[in-house]
């Protein structure tokens, strides 16, 4: 397998939403939230689309 290094620069940050998931995914799995569950993927995608931001 051909192996590549990768380089990221200190100065890379994600935006606002996408560090408030990350920091939301690290707390469900650390036990500290507990995650949302859904009878169904419409269900789901259903509350996704209720939170749009557009």
């Amino acid at each position: 397998m051909n192996e590549e290094n990768v380089i990221v620069s200190a100065d890379l940050r994600y935006n606002e939403e996408t560090e408030a998931a990350m920091r939301e995914a690290r707390e469900i799995s650390a036990g500290l939230l507990s995650a949302a569950h859904y009878g169904s993927a419409a269900e789901a995608f259903g509350e996704n689309d209720d939170n749009r931001h557009d």
